[in-house]
């Protein structure tokens, strides 16, 4: 934030003929002063500098983390990957088209998402003109309502009883499109982050190359993994060994110790 309002500030002072995003936002405050405020584009540009940085990492740990700690769901995937290679349907590294063939890789990305959502906060947003109506209760207009997509994610008359549970299983014999509809994690509606394709193409590729390259295990499964809330909800602790796999996906090789 303090890096956004200096930026910010010295920009305001110096001007500019650069055509970003603070330019942009410089030009909305001037077509509309009145709702556009300096504290409004310090955290638009705040945002565009901490957006990406965390939130993939995070949802990449989440995924792992509940893999190592569902071995069949892992040697699910794992079989799925392997089916793939040996059917000449996986290139190193994987490409999207490939790896969005594979059900149960898009289904365990899926969960991974759902359980651990990286932001932790409420995401809040204006009561329109007129006001609105939430859960039977009449909200005026100009208020600012917010939930928050851990709660979301994890409400068993969406996602079923075990929603506290990983199970990737819930994407392909649940109801989908219905999970999907109430699916927060990348915020919804108009309001959605537009990084999301992009954080899922990272995602995508790099679960299955990972996966296909190396054998993971964690160095102490008998420690719970800590999380701390600073806005984004980020794990601490998640340490593994890996052993690379050999072109036959046999176990050898060298073991080496990841965090």
């Amino acid at each position: 934030m303090q890096r956004a309002l200096k930026e910010v500030e010295e920009r305001k002072k110096r001007g500019t003929d650069r055509n970003d995003f603070l330019e942009k936002f410089f030009r909305l405050q001037r077509e509309k002063p009145d709702q556009v405020t300096d504290t409004a584009v310090i955290s638009m540009a705040a945002a565009n500098i901490t957006a990406g940085s965390d939130t993939t990492a995070i949802s990449l740990r989440s995924i792992i983390y509940h893999l190592l700690r569902n071995p069949q769901h892992l040697e699910t995937l794992r079989q799925e990957i392997d089916t793939a290679r040996r059917g000449n349907r996986l290139s190193d590294p994987v490409t999207m088209e490939e790896a969005e063939r594979m059900p149960f890789l898009q289904a365990c990305i899926m969960e991974g998402l759902r359980i651990h959502p990286s932001i932790g906060g409420l995401l809040p947003r204006d009561v329109p003109r007129g006001g609105c109506v939430v859960a039977g209760r009449f909200i005026p207009e100009g208020h600012v309502v917010g939930t928050s997509a851990w709660v979301i994610n994890r409400n068993t008359s969406i996602y079923g009883h075990d929603a506290a549970e990983f199970n990737p299983e819930r994407w392909i014999k649940g109801n989908k499109a219905e999970m999907q509809r109430y699916f927060l994690t990348f915020g919804g509606a108009n309001r959605m982050c537009f990084g999301k394709n992009i954080a899922f193409m990272e995602m995508t590729k790099m679960v299955p190359t990972f996966l296909r390259h190396f054998d993971v295990q964690l160095t102490y499964p008998e420690r719970p993994l800590k999380e701390k809330n600073f806005f984004f909800v980020i794990q601490e602790g998640l340490i593994v060994n890996l052993r690379e796999r050999g072109d036959e996906q046999s176990n050898g090789g060298a073991e080496k110790e990841a965090y």
